[in-house]
């Protein structure tokens, strides 16, 4: 599967996202109270970003909340680090989707069974790792910061190009 053959055009989104929320929230845990208390939180910070920031219509964010530290090692990235931000492109181009499990490909990435293509529904992905879930405060903040990233990535991407 060649991944970097996945479309991403503007058009694309704004098809792939007629008639559907701005946040796709997926919720990762095997305990269903503990899923659903993550899912309330996340809903919650959507619906004060809805209230308070300009949104654009056509852009649309996966936001995953994962059950674990998936990418954490695998990324050589800061014990610090809580969640990230990542365009879908850039995960293709740059980051590589191989490092993802396969629960947040099939999320970001899914493959066109007609064509065999991955395609990019998404704008932008912001993954919370589990360890940042586990307080309500850290998966609030950190979910807070990343939407914050996304943003400013549909709505200024000249200036976040040149920071």
């Amino acid at each position: 599967m060649n991944y970097l053959d996945g479309t991403n055009g503007d058009e694309e989104m704004q098809l792939q996202a007629t008639g559907k929320s701005w946040a796709a929230l997926h919720v990762r845990s095997q305990d269903r109270v503990v899923k659903a208390h993550r899912e309330a939180i996340g809903r919650r910070v959507l619906s004060y970003f809805e209230q308070y920031f300009c949104i654009a219509k056509q852009a649309r964010v996966a936001c995953i909340f994962a059950e674990d530290d998936c990418i954490k090692s695998q990324l050589d990235s800061a014990p610090a680090e809580r969640g990230l931000f990542v365009p879908p492109k850039n995960l293709a181009l740059n980051l590589g989707l191989v490092y993802f499990p396969q629960f947040v490909r099939d999320i970001i990435a899914p493959v066109d069974e007609r064509t065999w293509k991955c395609i990019f529904p998404y704008a932008g992905m912001i993954l919370v790792h589990g360890s940042t879930c586990d307080t309500d405060i850290g998966l609030t903040l950190t979910f807070a910061h990343e939407l914050q990233h996304f943003l400013q990535y549909t709505n200024e991407k000249t200036n976040l190009a040149t920071k």
